[in-house]
């Protein structure tokens, strides 16, 4: 329920702190650890703000995490990050200002331009309890299409994109997609 501010590299919260601490008591374990993977459900609050720079805070989140994690364990290949898209302009935004909530345009323009943020999959075809917040069993399948995707990309090294339309365009009074 946070925004970027609040919770990257100094911000306003200590969650960003709280997650290099653990990466950091998990060097302790015998045989030390190794991140792989970054899993990020987040963007809502931004996009109440029209944060219009999202895009580039994905990326600088992933850079300080890889450059605070690799210090702590000493890993040296990147992490990357799994991110969904969020789908929850309409609870946030009336009708005549919807248009400011960019946060599920500049997550996918973040995984088109970053080869290590994977956009996961939309949520706007989830069930809602509210205007943000998935039911229990949407949050299964979250879940899973995290970890398929996480063993897809990440484990087997494939390359992941979610359904999307490879064209759209029109002709006439016609959107062809």
């Amino acid at each position: 329920g946070q925004t970027y501010n609040a919770i990257k590299k100094n911000g306003t919260r200590p969650l960003y702190q709280q997650c290099i601490d653990q990466v950091r008591y998990g060097s302790y374990l015998s045989g030390g650890n190794h991140v792989r993977a970054l899993f990020v459900i987040h963007g809502e609050g931004d996009g109440n703000q029209s944060n219009q720079n999202y895009d580039q805070n994905l990326k600088e989140w992933l850079d300080d995490y890889n450059a605070d994690i690799r210090a702590v364990n000493g890993q040296q290949d990147n992490i990357v990050m799994l991110t969904c898209q969020t789908s929850s302009a309409s609870g946030y935004k009336s009708a005549t200002n919807r248009d400011q909530f960019v946060t599920p345009f500049l997550q996918l323009k973040a995984s088109k331009e970053h080869h290590d943020i994977i956009l996961v999959t939309p949520k706007y075809w989830m069930t809602y309890e509210d205007y943000a917040h998935i039911d229990a069993t949407s949050t299964r399948l979250l879940g899973e299409y995290y970890a398929k995707v996480y063993r897809h990309a990440v484990i087997n090294g494939n390359k992941w994109q979610p359904l999307q339309p490879k064209n759209v365009t029109n002709d006439g009074n016609k959107i062809v997609i």
